[in-house]
């Protein structure tokens, strides 16, 4: 019983995390995996965080003119968590993220039934000038 309170042990397992990350290439959308440390906890903490990449009329005309990209992100997604998996993705660090928040919406099923379609994140990334985020 007194093995199951001990401190020692518990810290020494926390400490054995393996630093890895990888990147998936699935139907032309990348997402990023990784894992760290408990000590890093401001690093990516092993979630994928970038869902697809938002391609919308919207999302297209901010591209253009301000060199804005959209993604979809999870919900327990933040700025910094985003920043990182961007600049560990394309390798572009992004000058500023914004995260907004994408609304559930009711809809109207083939067989005339209700349904909700559910909501989510989004966040703009803002890019420098001469940076680029290219899309497979």
């Amino acid at each position: 019983m007194s093995a199951l309170f001990n401190k020692k042990e518990k810290d020494k397992n926390i400490e054995k995390v393996v630093e890895a990350t990888e990147v998936v290439d699935i139907d032309s959308v990348a997402v990023v995996k990784a894992s760290k440390t408990k000590s890093e906890s401001a690093s990516l903490r092993g979630k994928t965080f970038i869902i697809k990449p938002r391609i919308t009329e919207k999302a297209t005309d901010l591209q253009m003119s301000n060199n804005v990209y959209t993604f979809d992100v999870t919900d327990s997604a933040n700025k910094k968590e985003v920043g990182k998996a961007i600049h560990t993705l394309y390798g572009v660090t992004p000058e500023k993220v914004r995260i907004v928040p994408v609304p559930s919406k009711s809809i109207r099923t083939k067989k005339g039934g209700k349904g909700v379609k559910s909501g989510g994140k989004k966040a703009y990334i803002y890019l420098r000038k001469g940076d680029i985020i290219e899309f497979v």
